[in-house]
């Protein structure tokens, strides 16, 4: 969490404005004779109370037993102690009986209060108790003599008895003023501000237009005891809590003050995400030691000469935070090389280059309160790295983020001058600016819009595959003529048993053949076999010589076996006749049997009837019985294509309501963007923005030309012809979807474009569309409709600018180079609560600009954003009332941090007078009554 005591410039300071000691006779008696200085300051610092007004009645006698207490004090650091301010003051009552608080630096001497009390007023010393004494000076007088001691007048319990502001509620409920109570009108002119207990109260309600120009303060005051201390407080905004801080406070109260009751909340200084601090080292002009730079996150004006190294600062956290592609993203080639100029490596003057080898730079950042990142930008000897470390306890830990998820980590805007005109020129730029406004917002869009367009996508696909099946039903359909047809002759033929009765008689018939055919091929293997053996009787023998009666024996042996043998073949040849013979009988006899003849007959019949049949288109029985097969699966063919047809109108209507979803989340990023425009335009009535949905016609035509797959360069006049002349008008399609006189709304008349283009109808296009243009469309794939179907143009926009009150609105692109420059910076300033960096913005803006626009917008956009702002002029820096100034400059070869502080600090609005032109007219502008301070620290008094 952040410890505002320790930022830098001006900060929140919890402020008691009005109390008492037991040095007022009317303090609580139980506790007067025991609380202690010491005592009494625990209470205020327990209580969460960082300044104190120490305001007995009529004297100042705990001045200094309060002012030793609280140096013993903070020397020693006991248990609850915490830095407290003490101003020393006195609750005075003016004759009448008005009580005025008098209140003078921390650390000024009794003796200044009692030079006031028994001096400057006189009739305070009539030995009355204190509470009761009263001077002889009216209030008037009262707080002049205040003002000669180098106070501040502070009208006590206005609202209430012994108040400037008292009176009477009566019975009606109205309100009287005591009138007694005179020179009410020309107090309020010389009073510092005014204390009041219930600022809602008929008192405040009865003077509330007087009211309205006061600072309104509050303090503990009653009753006077330990037990109320701190209990009702201011917010003042100071660098620190002295005398100069509390003046610059009251003469501008609305940014500077505000009520603390009790447990309140410290009021938000600046923006929650902002940039701690920057850490240059090793820089080409900054090489002896590391510069360190502590911001405010509120409005930091970086102040100093030319060549000071304000925008250095500026540069530098662009490079640490990661932010060069923005300028790159622009596409202005000097941009660009300015940039790439300031990172280069220094190689002499010519050449330019503020870095070096090893040059580093650290931004520390805060993204959200409690929450601490390192960004590093280290250069190297050919390119630079940057890293990013998140501060876990005391430790600088390694996130491993890439440079794109570094960027999104840490929000930030970062322009120059230059770049500002550059968006000036381009008002589609304001889109992204719109957009970065509704940052969250649009990446919950985002995810929104891509379901619905896949969704969409989801229920094209469907249908596509739904009509892909139902093309297939003409061909069924004339399938099942052809095959009814053929099933019916069938039929009427009666051809069923003919059928059967000629497929069982042709199978007989075959069977019966093979038969024969296998008993007639056995016969001839055996006649083939008998012949191989024909001569077996003459097999020869003689290859044997016999010489002995054994030898004899055995050839004999040998040939009575070969006659033998010789016997049975031809015994088997006879019998082979006869088998012959057997067959040609037998096959005889069955083809003249009653069963061939009837098989015959089968057949003949058949054949007739198959002649009737290719006479009516069937070629065989078997396409006849297969027609009657398919008759039965053509038709659960067709019957489910008549299912897939009656769920054609459901899945059409899918796509229908998909696309319609899609539209209107598309609307949905128009609706985002024109709330934050509102916003934009109730924080800046100088600014008039117009936002067409989905009607940037002419830059669309790129896109769409690439989605249709539309080669070359040329812009196609049937999709976008540019007006002949500046007073025509562009056509074709695509501006007749998105023109703005048009009775149908944009994205009906869009969509029907879509439907059109993938349909090819020409009516609809209402344009003949050039023959190329018709080929290319057919030429499309599914898949490239799909992506015209989720495609939608860019939302058009156009700033008109105000140039002051009373003056007319005028399109920026028909502004002055400064008056384009003053409306986008008027934006920029406007709209978002991430940190904004600004480099010399009053450039090319004319001082009237400067103080109307530049000022105020600052004014307002630092409530809730850090500023970082370089400039040279001092409206910018004193009338912006910046909480930190930083001012540069060039010492000893190196660009340096000379000053540091708030507006309050006399050093550093010297340093304003010094080098800013119109300083002093700036401080007399905003601070006349205080410039005597400025005089007396510069020695002109």
């Amino acid at each position: 969490m952040t410890d505002e005591a320790l930022l830098p410039g001006s900060r929140w300071w919890r402020f008691d404005f009005h109390n008492h000691t037991p040095a007022s006779d009317d303090y609580e008696t139980s506790e007067r004779s025991s609380v202690t200085p010491r005592a009494w300051l625990l209470a205020y610092m327990q209580a969460g109370v960082n300044a104190v007004a120490v305001t007995d009645h009529n004297t100042a006698d705990w001045v200094e037993p309060l002012q030793r207490a609280l140096s013993e004090l903070d020397d020693e650091r006991p248990d609850g102690w915490r830095p407290l301010a003490l101003y020393p003051g006195a609750e005075i009552t003016a004759s009448g009986g008005i009580h005025i608080l008098a209140l003078f630096a921390p650390g000024t001497p009794r003796r200044v209060l009692d030079g006031l009390l028994h001096g400057a007023l006189t009739g305070l010393d009539a030995g009355k108790r204190n509470h009761e004494l009263q001077c002889d000076q009216s209030v008037l007088d009262v707080v002049a003599a205040i003002h000669q001691k180098q106070g501040l007048a502070i009208a006590a319990h206005a609202d209430c008895k012994r108040g400037l502001l008292y009176g009477t509620v009566l019975a009606d409920g109205s309100f009287r003023p005591d009138e007694a109570l005179r020179d009410r009108e020309r107090a309020f002119a010389v009073l510092d501000a005014i204390e009041l207990q219930d600022p809602v109260g008929p008192a405040a309600k009865h003077f509330a237009n007087e009211l309205k120009a006061m600072p309104i303060v509050a303090g503990s005051d009653s009753p006077h005891r330990l037990a109320t201390a701190g209990t009702r407080c201011s917010w003042v905004k100071m660098s620190r809590p002295d005398l100069a801080g509390l003046k610059l406070a009251l003469l501008e109260p609305e940014g500077a003050l505000c009520p603390a009751p009790l447990g309140a909340a410290r009021p938000r200084l600046g923006g929650a995400q902002w940039i701690r601090s920057l850490r240059i080292e090793n820089l080409q002009l900054r090489q002896v030691r590391p510069l360190q730079l502590d911001f405010s996150p509120a409005y930091n004006a970086v102040i100093g000469g030319r060549g000071s190294g304000k925008s250095t600062v500026v540069e530098c956290l662009r490079l640490s935070l990661g932010r060069e592609q923005e300028v790159r993203a622009l596409g202005d080639k000097a941009l660009e090389r300015n940039l790439e100029a300031f990172r280069a490596l220094y190689v002499d003057k010519r050449s330019g280059g503020m870095m070096k080898v090893g040059s580093r730079l650290e931004a520390v950042v805060e993204p959200e309160q409690g929450e601490q990142l390192r960004y590093t930008w280290v250069r190297g000897a050919k390119d630079a790295a940057l890293t990013v470390q998140r501060l876990e306890g005391n430790t600088w830990v390694e996130t491993r983020l890439d440079e794109n998820r570094a960027r999104a980590q840490f929000p930030v805007r970062i322009y120059s001058q230059k770049q500002v005109l550059a968006m000036a020129d381009e008002p589609q730029a304001l889109l992204d600016l719109i957009d970065a406004g509704i940052s969250g917002a649009k990446l919950a869009w985002q995810a929104a819009f891509e379901h619905a367009r896949e969704e969409l996508l989801k229920a094209r696909q469907q249908l596509r595959l739904l009509q892909a099946e139902l093309t297939k039903k003409p061909a069924l359909e004339l399938e099942r003529r052809q095959a009814d047809r053929k099933a019916l002759v069938f039929k009427h033929a009666n051809f069923g048993p003919l059928l059967q009765s000629f497929q069982r008689a042709s199978q007989q018939q075959r069977a019966m053949d093979d038969f024969l055919n296998l008993l007639e091929r056995d016969v001839a293997g055996l006649a083939d076999a008998l012949q191989a053996v024909a001569l077996l009787h003459e097999t020869d023998f003689t290859t044997f010589k016999a010489e002995t009666p054994a030898e004899e024996a055995a050839r004999q042996a040998a040939l009575m076996l070969r006659d033998q043998l010789a016997l049975r073949r031809d015994a088997m040849a006879h019998e082979l006749q006869v088998m012959q013979q057997q067959l040609q009988e037998g096959q005889r006899s069955i083809r003249s049997s009653p069963w061939h003849e009837q098989a015959q007959a089968h057949v003949q019949k058949y054949q007739v009837e198959m002649e009737k049949l290719k006479a009516e288109g069937v070629s065989s029985a078997q396409e006849a019985a297969a027609a009657v097969t398919a008759v039965d699966r053509l038709a659960k063919q067709l019957a489910g294509l008549a299912e897939l047809e009656a769920r054609l109108p459901a899945a059409e209507a899918a796509v229908r309501l998909a696309e319609q979803k899609l539209t209107e989340q598309r609307l949905r990023l128009t609706a985002l963007r024109e709330e934050q425009i509102r916003r934009v335009v109730e924080a800046d009535d100088s600014l008039r923005i117009k936002l067409r949905s989905m009607a940037h016609g002419e830059a669309a035509v790129d896109e769409l030309r690439q989605i249709l797959a539309l080669g070359g360069t040329e812009r196609w006049a049937d999709v976008w012809q540019a007006a002949e002349d500046a007073g025509g008008e562009p056509k074709g399609f695509l501006r007749d979807a998105t023109k703005e006189d048009s009775a149908t709304d944009v994205g009906v008349r869009l969509q029907e474009m879509k439907w059109a283009l993938e349909a090819g109808d020409k009516q609809v296009l209402d344009t003949t569309l050039h023959g190329m243009l018709e080929k290319r469309l057919k030429q499309l794939k599914p898949e490239d409709f799909d992506r015209l179907a989720g495609w939608f143009p860019q939302d058009e926009v156009s700033l008109e600018y105000r140039p002051g009150r009373g003056q007319s609105y005028k399109n920026i692109a028909q502004a002055s180079a400064g008056q384009r420059a003053a409306a986008m910076l008027s934006f920029l300033l406007a709209q978002g609560e991430e940190p904004l960096l600004l480099d010399q913005p009053e450039d090319d803006l004319d001082n009237a600009l400067v103080s109307e626009l530049v000022v105020q917008r600052i004014r307002e956009g630092k409530k809730q954003r850090q500023l970082i702002v370089v400039t040279h002029n001092a409206n910018v820096v004193v009338n912006g009332d910046a909480e930190l100034v930083m001012h540069m400059g060039f010492r000893s070869g190196s660009i340096d941090l000379l000053e540091s502080g708030g507006l309050q600090e006399p050093q550093v609005r010297q340093s304003v007078c010094d080098v800013m032109e119109g300083g002093r007219k700036a401080f007399e502008q905003r601070y006349k009554r205080i410039l005597e301070d400025l005089d007396k620290v510069a020695g002109r008094a």
